[in-house]
């Protein structure tokens, strides 16, 4: 779970480095619709396009770990400022606590959320933040 928040940081920071990658599901449909637009650019009409869901859970099983250390030590920093933080969201009916994920730089001037925020947080509270 902290190796996900550091990967979704640096996406967060960075963009480039890691490429197309995607998380979830929203940053599936942020890269498609760039991606849907250029394709219309080109030619006009949409081509046949297929999408394959997989889970790759288990696929870093096979990859070369020495391999895979030597490519992302150019991408990681030394370190990386995670704060484990409860955000208290309260709706008309319900009230609940999602655990988040916040990442600081090393000067905590800039704090990204690293783990997936509910829909409205606009109505919540951030509680245990640690600096």
């Amino acid at each position: 779970r902290d190796t996900h928040a550091v990967l979704k940081d640096i996406q967060l920071k960075e963009p480039d480095v890691l490429g197309s990658s995607v998380f979830d599901h929203n940053d599936f449909y942020r890269n498609l619709g760039p991606y849907l637009i250029h394709l219309r650019s080109q030619s006009g009409e949409l081509p046949p396009l297929f999408f394959v869901i997989a889970d790759v859970y288990k696929a870093f099983d096979s990859v070369d770990q020495g391999k895979l250390l030597d490519v992302m030590r150019s991408v990681l920093e030394d370190e990386h400022v995670l704060n484990r933080s409860r955000l208290v969201c309260c709706g008309k009916r319900s009230r609940w606590v999602s655990n988040i994920l916040v990442s600081s730089d090393k000067d905590a001037t800039v704090s990204r959320f690293t783990s997936t925020v509910p829909f409205n947080a606009l109505q919540s509270i951030m509680v245990d933040q640690v600096c």
